[in-house]
Formats: structure tokens, sequence, C-alpha cells
């Protein structure tokens, strides 16, 4: 019988600090992700400006491109994601682009190619890791599925307002505004 060897956290972060491509730690599995398309990398940068627009930058930070190592054997890569200063500040850096913890919302651009099996275990890891609120942005048809611990999935689509109240500040976004670049 054939046995699997799984990778310390700290031999991921080494070996990706030091890769040319982007790795994820998947329950100590190491995963080469593929490059996102121009469209889910533009979509990824409208987001990031409307989420500035509307935060007050001295209470929450917006990010993108970071890793976070969310426990021994998963770090993974979010599209964007929306922290309290307070929990970025408390978030050790472990490698050049990887944090120690979870931020309270994580944003997830979903690529047609992706498989739901894949989309699902990233949801339950992030939240088991601590975030309050994961997005699910479907831009092919132009709607978001929200998570949120506890409760069932809410799917907002164009002209619904997204609301979360997990920051220290409420924070207010209205659908289109997440795609209106894209037309």
């Amino acid at each position: 019988m054939a046995t699997t060897t799984l990778q310390p956290i700290d031999d991921f972060l080494r070996d990706a600090e030091n890769s040319d491509s982007t790795l994820e730690l998947v329950e100590g599995r190491v995963r080469e992700m593929g490059s996102p398309s121009s469209e889910h990398q533009y979509l990824a940068l409208a987001i990031g400006a409307v989420l500035r627009a509307k935060l007050d930058l001295r209470k929450s930070r917006p990010s993108l491109g970071h890793g976070l190592v969310l426990d021994e054997g998963t770090a993974r890569i979010p599209d964007l994601y929306v922290a309290r200063r307070s929990t970025f500040a408390s978030m050790e850096r472990r490698a050049a682009n990887y944090y120690v913890g979870c931020p309270e919302i994580i944003i997830e651009i979903v690529s047609p190619t992706d498989l739901a099996f894949d989309i699902d275990k990233k949801v339950r890891q992030y939240l088991a890791a601590g975030a309050k609120s994961v997005w699910l942005v479907y831009w092919t048809d132009r709607h978001v599925l929200v998570h949120r611990e506890g409760v069932a999935a809410t799917n907002y689509e164009q002209g619904d307002t997204i609301v979360e109240s997990v920051l220290d500040e409420e924070l207010s976004v209205p659908v289109s505004e997440l795609f209106a670049d894209l037309d």
C-alpha cells in the first residue's frame, strides 16, 4: 500500500517563497495554481477598488495577493480579503507573501473551470479558520454566493446589496458595483 508524505508548513513556506509558481498547501499536499485569466485579474482589481471606496481604511484593510496559513496543513491564497486593522495587525508574517490567521471576509472569484468540490473545501477551510464571511463571486453569471458560519448560503443577484456587519463598520456593497467595470 502506497503512502503519501504530507509536507510540513515550514517546508511549504520555504518552497513557496523560492518558487516561480503560485503554490497552495491543501491538507498537507502542495498544489500548483494555474495563472488566473485576464478577466479574473481585472475583476479582482475592480472589486478591490470598490471595497477601498466603501471602507474606512483606518478601520479595515482590503488586500489581495497574500497567502493565509489557515492551519498546520493548509495555506491558501484568496483573491481578496478584508480584515479589521486589529486582525491584520495580529496576523504573523511567516514568509514573503503568507500570513498566519484569517481575516473576517474572504473573497474568491469563481472561474468556469473551478470544481465545485474544491470550492466547497475552500469555503469550509476559511470558515473553520475563523472567517466570518466567504464571498464566492461568479463573474460569468454576475452573482455572489455568501457563506457565513452556521447559516445557509445567501445568493445575491444584480440589484441586491451585500451587507456585512463583521467589521468595525458596516460594509454595504451593491452587487452591480462589483461587476460595473465588466460592461
